[in-house]
């Protein structure tokens, strides 16, 4: 992503957009990266960062808040979705949809699928036949099913225990 597209509506009426580049913004009302000469807009009211694949507005502790698309305040980091309106004060600032255009953002929906990243470890000597047969390692065992395990083995161990000493007692009772 080269650059994004910013539509800013202000508390007027009037309507601009800008092209922002990667990087940090400060919005305020005065001496900000992207000034919003607005009295409900705090001196320092935000932090909008560009970022690849997506774009977040931080509030920076503003008098009159920040709000996401449904009216809620932001407490946290919230990333902007194309074409739905975040408010700052009596301002808005809406992520522009610009598909087909060099450095376009791309809606969630039209984003690349994550890629899982497979960290493969070497197998233990006793798999190196599977290894060898299926080109695969084994997976990994949680934590907890191999304590469930060992716990099922060592409770059979005992139950087989008292059951092999009761049978012992009882064969020596029967020759007495």
């Amino acid at each position: 992503m080269l650059s994004v597209k910013l539509r800013i509506g202000h508390a007027d009426g009037r309507v601009e957009e800008r092209e922002l580049g990667p990087g940090s913004y400060s919005i305020g009302r005065e001496e900000a990266e992207i000034v919003l000469p607005d009295a409900s807009v705090s001196a320092r009211h935000a932090e909008l960062e560009v970022q690849p694949e997506r774009v977040v507005i931080t509030d920076a502790g503003s008098r009159n808040g920040t709000f996401d698309p449904s009216g809620r305040r932001l407490s946290a980091a919230y990333t902007l979705i194309t074409d739905q309106p975040v408010r700052l004060g009596a301002v808005t600032l809406t992520l522009v949809r610009s598909t087909g255009q060099p450095g376009a953002v791309r809606a969630p929906s039209e984003l690349p699928a994550a890629r899982r990243t497979r960290v493969m470890v070497e197998a233990p000597p006793q798999f190196a036949a599977l290894h060898s047969v299926h080109g695969t390692t084994p997976p990994r065992t949680s934590r907890w099913i191999k304590w469930i395990g060992v716990s099922v083995v060592l409770l059979l161990g005992f139950v087989s225990l008292k059951t092999c000493t009761a049978l012992v007692e009882a064969v020596t009772n029967g020759r007495e």
